[in-house]
């Protein structure tokens, strides 16, 4: 008979005794590590890793591990669930320390058989018990300060509506100052999407949340952030932004990763000269810059507003960048896909991505807007 699979040791090297691990040694960390750049690196290197199985045998147990690993990284980069989890750890490990000593004081050192008498044998397992707390203690090192003090000058965690900052580029958690959380459309049928967003919301690299906007902190590749609502059958996505100055970045890509029909799909636009392409990504496993929906010259100006509408209706989805109708595509939905590292391990599942920094001022979610008489005209404008 087969021995069963242990994703555990087989992918992390966590031996069986070690099982089920603690938040640090899921992350391959030393406890009680202080460093939210160290931790927020581990995780990213674990889930990257994580991300090569997710289509093997083991699928399953991939998506199990590579949620655990997420939920790790969301607790230890806000102080203050990881304060509360160190404690708890720590009061485990002591807890185990303790029972390894006196198991090891009476399997070793049978100080009756001996003949000792009570008071000797009382104190030598005292004096066991004592290095071991002590070997402990020593071990953990800073870990051991407080975590609140060490974390007091980048923020506190608010349950109703956090925002991130970023210090020395680490993302943790803020008060925002707007506390009132939009869940319920308006009477237009519109629902207000940034003031939902917090932490949990960022899939990878860094964003910064605010009350009023949303930023890609670095011009690090494909920095994605989830939507948290519902997706309708048929919809309007539509999204305010400006492209920063990044000088040190290759890119300058800005995408929105939609839900259509049964299929996830995503507009790409690479706005940067001298490339300038957009399209859908991806059709028939041709890239947004290789199929019918690609547009060239799409270019967007440094510190200047562009508006972005993806339309998606029951056959056809509808691309307006500044109320130019640049896509207007009617082919089947199932030839549409995500693909590459822009892929989320939740399907169905609205996003924005980046490569580059930017600044979004808006995003509401709405009903479709009505199809225009001859988008074709503005689609070829520049094709």
């Amino acid at each position: 008979m087969p021995a069963v699979f242990d994703p555990y040791h087989k992918w992390l090297g966590i031996l069986p005794k070690d099982q089920p691990p603690h938040h640090y040694r899921l992350l391959g960390l030393e406890p009680f590590e202080d460093d939210v750049q160290v931790i927020e690196t581990a995780a990213n290197r674990q889930l990257g890793f994580l991300r090569g199985y997710q289509s093997g045998e083991y699928a399953a147990q991939c998506q199990q591990l590579l949620n655990e690993v997420t939920r790790a990284r969301l607790c230890l980069l806000k102080p203050t669930s990881k304060t509360a989890y160190d404690a708890k750890l720590q009061a485990k490990l002591e807890e185990s320390s303790l029972n390894t000593a006196q198991e090891s004081s009476e399997s070793q050192f049978d100080l009756r058989a001996m003949g000792w008498p009570l008071p000797a044998m009382i104190g030598g397992v005292l004096v066991l018990v004592f290095l071991a707390s002590m070997l402990f203690f020593l071990g953990r090192g800073k870990g051991q300060r407080d975590v609140d003090a060490a974390h007091q000058d980048v923020g506190v965690a608010n349950a109703i509506v956090p925002g991130v900052s970023v210090p020395n580029g680490v993302p943790t958690v803020e008060p925002n100052s707007n506390n009132k959380v939009t869940k319920k459309a308006d009477a237009n049928g519109l629902t207000d999407i940034i003031p939902l967003l917090a932490a949990e919301h960022i899939v990878k690299v860094r964003w910064k949340f605010e009350k009023d906007r949303v930023e890609s902190i670095t011009a690090e590749p494909q920095a994605q952030f989830v939507l948290p609502v519902d997706v309708p059958k048929e919809y309007t996505l539509h999204i305010e932004a400006i492209r920063l100055d990044t000088p040190e970045s290759e890119f300058h890509t800005f995408g929105i990763g939609l839900v259509c029909g049964p299929n996830d799909c995503m507009f790409v636009m690479e706005t940067h000269p001298p490339r300038g392409i957009s399209g859908l990504q991806d059709i028939d496993d041709r890239r947004w810059d290789k199929n019918e929906t690609t547009l060239h010259q799409m270019h967007t100006q440094i510190g200047k507003r562009f508006l972005l509408d993806a339309i998606v209706r029951v056959s056809n989805i509808e691309i307006r960048v500044d109320d130019r109708t640049i896509v207007d595509w009617n082919g089947d939905f199932t030839r549409l896909h995500r693909v590459g590292s822009w892929e989320l391990n939740q399907p169905h599942r609205l996003f924005v991505g980046a490569d580059s920094k930017y600044r979004i001022t808006k995003i509401t979610l709405g009903p479709p807007l009505p199809r225009r008489k001859l988008p074709i005209q503005d689609v070829n404008a520049k094709r």
